[in-house]
């Protein structure tokens, strides 16, 4: 199945119409989490955000958990639509399969937060996933102190 899906679909969506893509998506006889990260990510390709994103919500109803990629993708699409509340939708998923504290799920989840202008739910991901040092090397933490005292004026920037 994995391999059909690159080799029909993958294509489609990234040379083809996603018409195209959503005709073998449905004559496919079963979908897994590729089937629907790829249809995922031609969506996005394409621009179409907001069929991305229902498409996410369409894999959640078919019992297909989302994985790592999915919630990545689909934060970025949330991102472009700058939606806080399907961003909370995203981030209760995440957390749901315990990928909140990934770092690339925590960071994807900070980056769509902040393009949907909600920089005290960025901030509050920020806090909870990565000022831990006792995690991180000292050079990191080091890093998250000096990317701490970087954002601070920005949030102050954007209330004046």
């Amino acid at each position: 199945m994995n391999s059909f899906v690159f080799l029909n679909l993958a294509p489609t969506n990234k040379l083809g119409s996603i018409e195209d893509s959503c005709k073998v998506f449905r004559n496919m006889k079963g979908h897994n989490q590729v089937s629907w990260n790829a249809m995922i990510s031609g969506f996005t390709s394409k621009n179409h955000h907001l069929e991305a994103f229902e498409f996410f919500l369409k894999m959640k109803n078919e019992g297909i958990s989302p994985n790592m990629y999915t919630i990545i993708s689909v934060s970025n699409v949330v991102g472009k639509i700058g939606d806080t509340d399907k961003g909370k939708i995203v981030q209760a998923y995440a957390f749901e399969l315990h990928l909140d504290s990934n770092i690339n799920v925590g960071t994807a989840l900070i980056d769509m937060y902040s393009k949907c202008k909600s920089l005290s739910y960025a901030r509050s991901i920020f806090d909870s996933n990565f000022t831990s040092c006792g995690i991180h090397t000292p050079m990191e933490c080091n890093d998250i102190r000096l990317f701490t005292m970087w954002v601070q004026p920005i949030k102050l920037w954007n209330y004046l």
